[in-house]
């Protein structure tokens, strides 16, 4: 039996060490889909600058760099995690890359994209002290709450 599997990516290194999970764990014949759900500084940069404050035009260029910078570093991740499958002998066909925007917020849209035709939902975790989990919570627990 074929497993699809979603593996929520983003440029941690706790991504990469799901993925190796990923990798060590299931079958080889498994499907795997790379999920980046994207977060964006978009809006903030491409207001009207007559109905922003003073602030935001003069740091859009900023802004957008930031951005590019934080989706590069997300690819590689991406590219590493898809590398380590294909030589530990998933095929090609077999792991795909899925990137969104955001649409209610990370924990949603990684839970609406599992609804969507998947048997397992693998996240990294931060590792967070438990006092910072509790006031701040992770994305892996909210997803699995």
């Amino acid at each position: 039996m074929q497993i699809r599997i979603l593996l929520a990516m983003d440029d941690s290194e706790n991504a990469l060490r799901a993925a190796e999970m990923v990798a060590n764990c299931f079958r080889a014949d498994s499907r795997v889909v790379l999920f980046n759900v994207g977060g964006s500084a978009a809006p903030l940069y491409r207001q009207d600058p007559a109905a922003s404050s003073p602030f935001i035009p003069s740091q859009q260029h900023k802004l957008r760099d930031l951005e590019e910078k934080k989706r590069n570093r997300i690819d590689g991740a991406i590219r590493k995690a898809r590398q380590m499958l294909l030589a530990r002998g998933f095929a090609a066909e077999g792991v795909t890359i899925k990137t969104t925007s955001r649409k209610i917020d990370i924990p949603a849209d990684i839970l609406a994209e599992a609804r969507s035709g998947h048997d397992v939902v693998v996240l990294g975790r931060r590792g967070l002290s438990g006092m910072k989990d509790f006031f701040s919570g992770s994305t892996a627990n909210k997803v699995y709450a």
